[in-house]
């Protein structure tokens, strides 16, 4: 007998095999990550329930003040790692199947919008993927638009920084979980201990006076031009929309909920807990994403009679 979160995943998977063909676009959130280790914001062990005091940098603050971009960049320097080594999980991987489904069954797009900052996404295989708020694979100077590699930066906040070195190299040799800090879905980490006053950050090396910031959006900082327009015009072609992971808290992706619904378009969602567009979705599965996404995929496949892999899992994970 199946269990009823599968029989919650068919009874989804019957309402958007139809909308496949369609124009369905996904949004996704923090929630699809927390199956890789990597923290929500607003799910039950996310950082403001775990911290209700937490209060993210926000971009005034990192562009008016050394001190505070000495703290933003000695934590993200202990905490970008464990986003660096993080694995896409079930639900990125059936996704990036899902994609290849579209195109095969449908020879259409499954355009995918997501807010988050970890590039799992890439990682589990899916293409043609909006970045809402940047990502941390990239630093870029706010004066000149130089740019640069996080693994390059990291490696150059290790020079400058020999003591926080030994640091980082003490917390990677410790078991998974035994870390007294609290990683964020950004990168940073919470730690109490931590001393950032004599951290050192390089300027830009190209025009040697410029800040240099992750290529991600802080808050407070609005949404790329390019990006907005590319949100934009990705959900106005939509004519379904299925969020995953996400509680709409900040308006950039409630904006997408509201034009869909004000455009008469149906809207489902699968995140646990209570979300600010719990009265604007159509549908809702209150499921764990990591779990219910993969039921999903077997459920669509089931319908369209293909229970084949439609794309080559041996090599999704190794991008």
């Amino acid at each position: 007998m199946s269990s009823p979160l599968i029989r919650s995943a068919v009874a989804a998977a019957n309402l958007i095999v139809p909308r496949l063909s369609s124009g369905l676009l996904v949004l996704t959130g923090a929630g699809i990550s927390t199956a890789s280790g990597i923290p929500d914001y607003r799910g039950p062990k996310g950082a403001y329930k775990v911290n209700p005091n937490h209060t993210p940098i926000t971009f005034q603050q990192f562009v008016s003040s050394h001190s505070s971009r000495q703290r933003y960049w000695a934590r993200s320097y202990l905490g970008y790692p464990v986003i660096a080594k993080a694995q896409a999980n079930a639900a990125h991987k059936a996704l990036a199947e899902l994609q290849q489904i579209c195109r095969s069954h449908h020879q259409s797009d499954l355009p995918l919008i997501t807010q988050n900052v970890d590039s799992l996404h890439q990682k589990g295989g899916s293409e043609g993927i909006v970045e809402m708020h940047g990502s941390l694979r990239q630093i870029q100077c706010l004066s000149c638009a130089y740019t640069m590699t996080r693994i390059d930066f990291q490696k150059w906040l290790s020079e400058l920084n020999p003591e926080m070195a030994k640091v980082l190299a003490d917390r990677e040799s410790r078991p998974i979980g035994t870390s007294d800090t609290e990683i964020r879905p950004d990168g940073d980490v919470q730690d109490k201990a931590l001393k950032f006053s004599e951290f050192v950050i390089p300027s830009c090396p190209s025009c040697h006076t410029g800040v240099l910031k992750p290529d991600l959006v802080f808050f407070g900082e609005n949404m790329r031009p390019k990006t907005r327009a590319r949100v934009e015009d990705v959900s106005a072609a939509a004519n379904h929309l299925l969020i995953i992971g996400s509680t709409c808290t900040t308006y950039s992706a409630l904006r997408i909920v509201k034009n869909m619904k004000n455009a008469g378009k149906w809207v489902g969602m699968i995140n646990l807990g209570a979300t600010r567009a719990d009265t604007l979705v159509d549908h809702k599965w209150s499921d764990d994403c990591g779990v219910f996404v993969p039921e999903l995929l077997e459920g669509i496949k089931h319908s369209l009679g293909d229970t084949r892999n439609t794309c080559d899992q041996s090599a999704i994970g190794d991008t």
